[in-house]
């Protein structure tokens, strides 16, 4: 995730995430001139997480090749 900009988290901008993460599993394979990491995680939706605060799952990272998604053994 890029931070362009740093300002402080104010308590009223909280709110609860809505997605719990329950297990990662990391399947790391090392190279001289890459690395391909296999992750798989476990969600649940957030009983707490008000409907007014529920958002589409987003993935972010930066500098990455993705290779492939996919949601309950299904490709996406």
């Amino acid at each position: 995730m890029k931070r362009d900009s740093h300002r402080p988290i104010q308590l009223a901008d909280y709110a609860p995430p809505a997605y719990l993460i329950d297990t990662v599993k990391l399947d790391v394979s090392l190279h001289a001139t890459a690395t391909r990491v296999r992750s798989r995680l476990t969600l649940r939706l957030n009983p707490l997480a008000k409907a007014r605060y529920a958002q589409p799952l987003v993935l972010s990272g930066e500098q990455l090749d993705l290779v492939a998604v996919a949601l309950d053994g299904r490709s996406l």
